[in-house]
């Protein structure tokens, strides 16, 4: 992979952060020019969210995804630090679960 697909890569995993992205009048383009937002998960109950987002170059051949997740987001406040890391991820951890956030991934991958 070369340094600018690379670069290019952080950049939209950088825009799942961007709460712009994940309002219902969001109208943003992605910071990578090329690329569009297919879709945007709404917030959950166990902090999962997660930008579909595709390459629109009329150039490549075939269509190309790039599937963004939010991890743990510590600018959003001491709540959703405590809530995202002590009570979703250690508490699974800690009992052997699988994350919620996991699963909440697969089922919107499988459209359930």
């Amino acid at each position: 992979m070369n340094d600018l697909k690379v670069r290019n890569m952080g950049k939209l995993a950088e825009d799942v952060y961007d709460n712009a992205f994940f309002s219902d009048s969001n109208s943003k383009p992605p910071s990578v020019p090329g690329y569009q937002v297919l879709a945007a998960s709404p917030p959950s109950s166990n902090g999962f969210q997660a930008l579909l987002l595709e390459m629109t170059d009329s150039n490549v051949d075939g269509s190309q995804y790039v599937f963004a997740f939010r991890g743990t987001d510590t600018d959003n406040g001491l709540s959703e630090l405590l809530m995202d890391g002590l009570f979703t991820d250690l508490a699974q951890i800690a009992t052997g679960d699988m994350a919620s956030q996991f699963i909440e991934a697969i089922m919107k991958e499988e459209g359930t």
